[in-house]
């Protein structure tokens, strides 16, 4: 009886054995399965609780049910729940269903919406829903009223979007200094938005930048954009026939509210930060344009220590050393009459990446070089201009000549080692006198002006050790040959500009860049010709110079002060060679 037993205890280890085995075998070798398309179709709701427009409901949260499992980011941000929830709503996932639960009681009487916008995505490719709309109302009717528009940049004319766009029950202006608003939407990707389902009354309208997320006008940096007036909502406009009725889109359009969006300007000047460019050349940098500099030593008596100026724009000064003295000297900072700072500065610094061990060639006395950069040479709309790395000191301009090649050549008798002469082409130039002068104060910049002819080929001579600076650096001899170009490679835009009234304007001519190629200011029509441009796409734009101090001003809001307006041309101007292109540019 016990062998029995035992025999058939073993026969089931060997059964389970084989069992397990053939498992793991069949584990092992399984094949993957077959890659079937990619899922590219976003999550969609197939219920909701409750209805879409649905009144008089009273319940205590949302349920929406979609066709698969779903995930949600940043929801409190995402899910948009209009008007205004003292308490943030809890987003709860159940199955494949959300659950949007209030902490509040919802106040009679009055139209909800909730947006939908980038919060749900699917579990397996992250598919986006597209943005959803769920209107409800906690009384017996659907408020059917709305408020449009657009937001574009202030200064570019620029489309913003995914930008926060609010309403304000509360008509103080304060309100979007000091609390959140009553309705929230976003742009779309053309920069404008709509509020639908709003209530017949009238609002406070304002765009936000954001950037603390807590939907309150409260840092410096932020963009803004506000409407002068209060806005009333309105029905939307349709046109009726005898069968149908459709939406009337230019009734539509003449009610968009354009908004303009800006960043305050910060008046407050301020010292930013100092700059060691190379051995004694120095930025200093400030939050806004000042009118004086001033660099107090307070440890030494040196005259003429340094020379400074201001840098393309004036918030930035640049200063140059006079000498090289080797130690750290006590200096105050002053702007406009403020000190700012009180720095420890080497005029002899040359920064930690000059900073490199010398060695047995570096120990040799070596000639300080005075360098320089050619700009605009060839070319015919622009004076030939040489940039010093540092200011020059002495220069002796009798000793810089221009040489032009003449279209003929001199033939001259040349005698080969084999005593036979052989005649050749010698070239023959022409020995001019440009006129030259530095065009800034601290003598960086030497233009050599002159009558350039077309197509000719010219070369620049300076002598050695010409130009030197307060430091010892000398310039090498200078030889820089170019060919200027024909006047017809470039090409003209001239525009007639017609304006609604006179008041002061100002017109800029820009480059592909953006950059102000051409400025005028102007009270009045009046013709512009752009001539000798490089070819190219260019543009055009106008702005109108409220207060006449020939640049563009920001906004403030405090003050109820809009940015100035910018107008720009509606197309881009392409410039060829040897064209003129002739544009009315009209505001009336």
């Amino acid at each position: 009886m016990k062998s029995t037993k035992s025999s058939k205890r073993s026969y089931a280890i060997v059964y389970i054995y084989v069992v397990l085995s053939y498992m793991l075998y069949a584990c092992a070798s399984q094949a993957s399965l077959g890659g079937g398309a990619k899922d590219v179709a976003p999550p969609d709701i197939i219920a909701q609780y409750p209805t879409h427009e649905a009144m008089q409901f009273k319940g205590k949260q949302i349920k929406l049910t979609f066709n698969e499992y779903i995930q949600l980011a940043s929801p409190s941000e995402n899910i948009l729940v209009s008007p205004r929830l003292e308490k943030s709503p809890d987003f709860v996932l159940k199955g494949k269903s959300l659950v949007i639960k209030w902490k509040e009681d919802l106040q009679p009487n009055t139209t909800y919406t909730i947006q939908l916008l980038e919060a749900v995505k699917d579990i397996t490719e992250g598919n986006t829903l597209a943005s959803k709309h769920l209107v409800f109302s906690t009384g017996e009717h659907i408020d059917s009223m709305m408020i449009s528009g657009s937001l574009h940049d202030a200064f570019t004319g620029e489309a913003c979007p995914k930008t926060s766009v609010f309403l304000y029950e509360n008509l103080n202006d304060s309100a979007p200094l000091s609390q959140e608003p009553d309705y929230v939407t976003y742009t779309d990707s053309k920069g404008d938005f709509v509020f639908n389902n709003l209530p017949n009354r009238s609002y406070l309208l304002f765009a936000l930048e954001d950037k603390n997320f807590n939907r309150m006008y409260d840092l410096p940096d932020e963009k803004i954009a506000f409407a002068d007036t209060y806005i009333q909502t309105y029905a939307l406009p349709l046109l009726h026939t005898d069968s149908s009725q459709s939406i009337d889109h230019d009734a539509m359009d003449s009610m968009r509210i354009a908004l303009s969006f800006f960043q305050e300007k910060d008046t407050t000047l301020k010292f930013l930060r100092r700059n060691l460019i190379k051995q004694a050349h120095y930025q200093f940098v400030f939050s806004n344009e000042v009118k004086d500099f001033q660099l107090i030593s307070l440890d030494t008596l040196i005259d003429d220590l340094y020379v400074w100026d201001f840098g393309a724009k004036k918030d930035t000064v640049v200063l140059f050393f006079n000498y090289l003295v080797d130690k750290d000297i006590r200096f105050q900072v002053i702007a406009d009459d403020c000190v700012f700072d009180t720095l420890d500065i080497n005029p002899a610094d040359k920064g930690s990446l000059m900073k490199m061990k010398k060695s047995v060639k570096d120990s040799i006395e070596e000639k300080k070089v005075l360098s320089y950069t050619a700009l605009y040479a060839g070319e015919r709309n622009r004076k030939l201009c040489l940039v010093f790395d540092y200011p020059v000191h002495t220069a002796d301009l009798s000793k810089c000549f221009l040489l032009e090649l003449k279209k003929e050549k001199k033939i001259d008798t040349l005698v080969k080692e084999s005593g036979e002469d052989s005649l050749v082409e010698v070239l023959c130039y022409d020995t001019l006198i440009p006129q030259l002068n530095f065009e800034d104060s601290l003598q960086r910049r030497l233009m050599v002006d002159y009558a350039w002819k077309s197509k000719r080929d010219y070369i620049l001579c300076v002598g050695d050790s010409i130009f030197a600076s307060a430091l010892g650096h000398y310039t090498d001899s200078i030889c820089l040959a170019f060919t200027t170009k024909s006047l017809k490679d470039y090409g003209n835009i001239h525009i007639y500009y017609q304006f609604t009234e006179e008041q002061p304007y100002i017109v800029q001519l820009l480059n592909e860049k953006k950059e102000v190629m051409n400025e005028q200011s102007l009270t009045f029509d009046k013709s512009i010709a752009y001539d000798l441009l490089v070819p190219g796409k260019y543009s055009l734009r106008i702005i109108y110079d409220a207060n006449g101090n020939g640049k563009w001003d920001s906004g403030n809001y405090r003050e109820k002060k809009q940015a100035e307006k910018i107008i720009y041309f509606d197309k881009v101007i392409e410039v060829n060679p040897n064209w003129t292109v002739e544009e009315i540019f009209s505001v009336k």
